[in-house]
């Protein structure tokens, strides 16, 4: 009876010992566990925080560089403009320039040409004919003497003109000529023999054969202009 009693107590501190040894292994296990969540999290957290700094660097740097990059194009356009404005200005003194010079040419021509002019025969005709009617005769030496001071002094306007308007007649190209020498409508009515309102009717239908549409401009400030 003793024996079996000693028996059954070695059994159940066997049990107990199982038993506590069950739940070492079990906190054991539980505390494994624990760590391996906790070390998932540190790694799950760590990786949030390196990819939430990565987006603040890349932000940054994105930042600062749109910045840069609008700067930069400010920095072009304004220098686009600086040009620009250079440009214009470089483009209007050089047209002042030639205004001033072609108005000086222009003046020395006027001056060349009355003054060549005023030694031709014709000169002297139209001077004498003046308030008289129908009494300028202009013959092939005249024409040719105004031919060669237009041509010259005035820089080839007759084969400029000729070369603008073809068709032209040598009659038209003679009237042209007068025109512009400065000859007034009673100058030139005289040396064509009619009235001064029958030159300006002639005037007109010469604008429109030489195709001048614009109401603005006249046959004289077309020829005067070329």
């Amino acid at each position: 009876m003793e024996r079996f009693a000693d028996k059954y107590m070695l059994d159940l501190y066997s049990q107990k010992g199982k038993y506590f040894e069950e739940n070492i292994n079990q906190g054991r296990q539980l505390e494994r566990q624990e760590n391996a969540v906790m070390i998932r999290n540190g790694v799950i957290l760590f990786i949030i925080v390196t990819v939430l700094l990565l987006a603040a660097l890349v932000y940054v740097y994105l930042s600062k560089r749109k910045t840069l990059h609008a700067q930069e194009i400010r920095h072009i356009q304004e220098h686009y403009e600086m040009e620009l404005e250079s440009q214009r200005k470089e483009k209007e003194y050089l047209e002042r320039e030639h205004k001033l010079l072609l108005e000086s040419k222009n003046k020395q021509i006027a001056l060349l040409k009355n003054g060549l002019f005023e030694r031709l025969e014709l000169a002297k005709k139209i001077k004498d004919a003046k308030g008289q009617s129908c009494h300028v005769v202009i013959n092939d030496n005249d024409w040719n003497q105004l031919h060669s001071l237009l041509e010259g002094g005035e820089e080839y306007f007759v084969s400029k003109l000729k070369e603008r308007y073809p068709s032209l007649s040598n009659d038209e190209i003679q009237m042209c000529m007068l025109i512009r020498i400065g000859l007034s409508n009673e100058d030139m009515a005289n040396i064509y023999c009619i009235t001064i309102n029958s030159m300006k009717r002639k005037l007109y239908s010469f604008k429109e054969k030489m195709g001048i549409t614009d109401n603005n401009k006249s046959v004289r400030n077309v020829i005067l202009g070329l």
